[in-house]
């Protein structure tokens, strides 16, 4: 079963933990919360620099296109000749360099 839920904050006051934690993709807009990309990036990723790395993928994304965004996609079997784990506005636009982060 799949579920989609479109929220304008991941992180809302008394929002649902359990779903974001449950999570597997995730479609990132530009936030008016300059932390919560930075936040969310920290609880998907198992190291510091990787958190890091995706968060400079996100700011050069809006940086070329303020209404562009990162899919992250926690669950595809990325590997350096199919680096499907983080995506640019659509799905076929994959970040090559990003296949092993999270």
């Amino acid at each position: 079963m799949s579920i989609c839920e479109l929220l304008q904050s991941i992180f809302p006051p008394g929002g649902n933990r359990v779903h974001r934690l449950n999570c597997c993709m995730f479609v990132i807009f530009n936030f008016s919360a300059k932390n919560e990309a930075s936040h969310l990036f920290h609880q998907v990723t198992t190291n510091k620099d990787d958190s890091h790395v995706l968060l400079e993928a996100y700011r050069r994304v809006l940086e070329r296109d303020p209404h562009g965004c990162l899919i992250l996609d926690l669950r595809s079997h990325s590997t350096p000749e199919r680096p499907l784990r983080v995506r640019v506005n659509t799905l076929d636009h994959v970040v090559k360099e990003l296949w092993n982060v999270a």
